[in-house]
């Protein structure tokens, strides 16, 4: 049953806060990424499906405190103490129809990698930022790539504050 839930959810992960050196060290491996930048609201409003869930992550220290319920969502939504620097929001897809316990005589389920959830992407993202630590020729490629796929988002691609020169 509790490999059944872990295997129903979908997650996508969002920091809050201002842009962080520590984060692009991260969840960047390999220098080459952009950070798309976008408020609580307007993810909330730009995401219309009913089986979404967005939440701030609730960071708990596991030895002393407990989950808030029993549901299989305060699951989802926890993380330990220790990942406090990450300020997470989710953003979980989660429906009955991708829950199945699997009997006795039966074979693991071949589970989908990923789910399409209608996104309205230019209403939602205010800024789309370059690593600080791309490569000369990348900002190039993202502007690129923006062009082709969503022109609409081109003006808003920004280089990283952390890539300038500090004022002092």
């Amino acid at each position: 049953y509790t490999l059944a839930l872990r295997r129903s959810p979908y997650v996508s992960c969002w920091s809050q806060g201002p842009e962080s050196e520590a984060m692009w060290r991260l969840y960047c491996e390999g220098n080459e990424g952009v950070a798309m930048v976008t408020t609580y609201g307007k993810l909330r409003s730009s995401l219309s499906d009913p089986n979404l869930l967005i939440s701030p992550v609730r960071y708990i220290d596991y030895r002393r405190d407990r989950l808030p319920g029993r549901e299989y969502i305060h699951q989802l939504i926890h993380k330990r103490i220790g990942f406090v620097h990450e300020r997470e929001v989710r953003v979980v897809y989660w429906s009955r129809e991708n829950f199945h316990v699997v009997g006795p005589h039966e074979e693991e389920p071949h589970s989908e990698q990923s789910v399409l959830v209608p996104w309205d992407i230019e209403r939602a993202i205010e800024h789309i930022i370059v690593s600080p630590f791309a490569p000369h020729w990348y900002p190039e490629t993202v502007s690129a790539v923006l062009k082709a796929f969503c022109p609409a988002l081109l003006e808003r691609l920004a280089p990283s504050e952390l890539g300038e020169e500090p004022i002092f």
